[in-house]
C-alpha cells in the first residue's frame, strides 16, 4: 500500500532504468533521484519505485503497467525507454539474429528461477545480461556484413523503427492518461552525446561497433535522434512533460559501464538523478497533483470505457 502523504514516482524501462553497470541497488539512478528529491524539497516526500527491466522495450512496458505495476498506483511515471527498440528496429530482418526452432511459432519457455533471478538479483542480471551480448555481438557482425548488399537503406530502416517506436509509445501514454498517472518522458542519452550525428571518436566508435554490430555507429546516431524527436512529439501531444537531457552532460564515457555506450556507471547514474531531480522540482512537475489521479484505476479494470489507444 502507498504511504499516506508520498508522493510515488515509478521508473519504468529496461536495463537502462534497472541499472545492471552501477555497484548496488541503491546506486541505480531512480534510488539517487529518490535520495536527491528528499534530499532537496524534504518538506514534500516521494518514493521512487524501480520498474525497470533488461530486455524490455515499450509494448512490453505497456503491457506490464496494464497488468501489474496499476496497482502500485504511481502518482508520476518516470518513462526512460527507448534503447532495446531502437537496437531491434536496426536487427530487424537479419535472420540468424533470431536461431530458429524445432518448434517455428512456439513461444519459448522461461524457468521460473531464471526469470525471478533477473527481476529481483542485480548480479544475476548482470551475469545473465552480459551472456547475452556475447551472443548478440556474435550474430551482429555477420548481419551487418549481409545487410550491406540487402539494398534497403539506413533510413529506411530508421523510418520504419521509429513509425512502430511511435505507436508502442502512444498506446503507452493513452493507457498511462487513463490511469490518472502523469508521465514524465527524459530524452534518451548515451555516450556520444544528444544529437550527435557522428562519432569522431575511434575509441567510442569501437564501443559502438560492438554494442550494436549489425548497423555503422552513424546510422545508429541519426536513430537516436530520430527515435528522442518522436518522444518529444508524443510527450507534447499526450500531456507529458518533455525532459531534454543535452545540459545533463552525461556525453562521454567517464558516465558509463567499461565498453557501454549507455548503461550508467555510478558516476552517470548519480548525475542523470541529480539533474534530473533539479528539472522535475523547478518545473513544479511534482507540486501539482492531477485532481482526478487513480480515480480511474479501479474502474478501467471492472469494465468501464476502455482506453482509445491510437494506432
Amino acid at each position: 500500500m502507498k504511504p499516506a502523504h508520498v508522493l510515488r514516482i515509478m521508473a519504468i524501462g529496461s536495463s537502462t532504468t534497472f541499472d545492471p553497470g552501477v555497484s548496488g541497488d541503491a546506486a541505480t539512478w531512480p534510488a539517487r533521484l529518490e535520495y536527491w528529491l528528499n534530499q532537496l524539497s524534504p518538506s514534500h516526500p516521494v518514493e521512487v519505485v524501480n520498474a525497470g527491466v533488461p530486455g524490455y522495450g515499450v509494448i512490453t512496458d505497456l503491457i506490464r503497467l496494464e497488468t501489474d505495476l496499476y496497482r502500485y498506483e504511481p502518482d508520476v511515471i518516470v518513462l526512460y525507454e527507448g534503447h532495446n527498440d531502437l537496437f531491434g528496429a536496426l536487427r530487424g530482418g537479419r535472420d540468424d539474429l533470431h536461431p530458429a526452432t524445432k518448434t517455428p511459432g512456439e513461444v519459448p519457455a522461461v524457468t521460473p528461477w531464471g526469470r525471478w533471478l533477473t527481476r529481483h538479483s542485480l548480479l544475476y542480471g548482470k551475469l545473465a545480461a552480459r551472456l547475452d551480448v556475447i551472443r548478440f555481438r556474435a550474430s551482429g557482425r555477420s548481419a551487418l556484413t549481409r545487410s550491406e548488399g540487402s539494398g534497403q537503406s539506413d533510413a529506411d530502416v530508421i523510418e520504419a523503427g521509429a513509425r512502430h517506436f511511435e505507436r508502442d509509445v502512444a498506446s503507452f501514454l493513452a493507457v498511462a492518461h487513463t490511469l490518472g498517472a502523469r508521465v514524465v518522458v527524459p530524452e534518451l542519452v548515451h555516450a556520444s552525446g544528444v544529437g550527435s550525428v557522428s562519432e569522431p571518436d575511434p575509441a567510442l566508435r569501437k564501443i559502438w561497433s560492438y554494442t550494436v554490430p549489425f548497423a555503422a555507429p552513424e546510422t545508429v546516431l541519426r536513430a537516436y535522434v530520430r527515435y528522442n524527436a518522436v518522444l518529444a512529439s508524443l510527450a507534447h501531444g499526450f500531456g507529458a512533460s518533455w525532459v531534454p537531457t543535452a545540459s545533463f552532460g552525461l556525453a562521454g564515457t567517464q558516465w558509463y559501464e567499461d565498453g557501454d555506450p549507455i548503461h550508467f556507471n555510478d558516476a552517470g547514474a548519480e548525475r542523470m538523478a541529480r539533474q534530473l531531480a533539479g528539472v522535475l522540482l523547478a518545473s513544479k512537475i511534482l507540486d501539482s497533483p492531477d485532481p482526478h489521479a487513480h480515480s480511474g484505476i479501479s474502474a478501467f479494470y471492472h469494465g468501464s470505457p476502455a482506453c482509445v489507444v491510437r494506432d
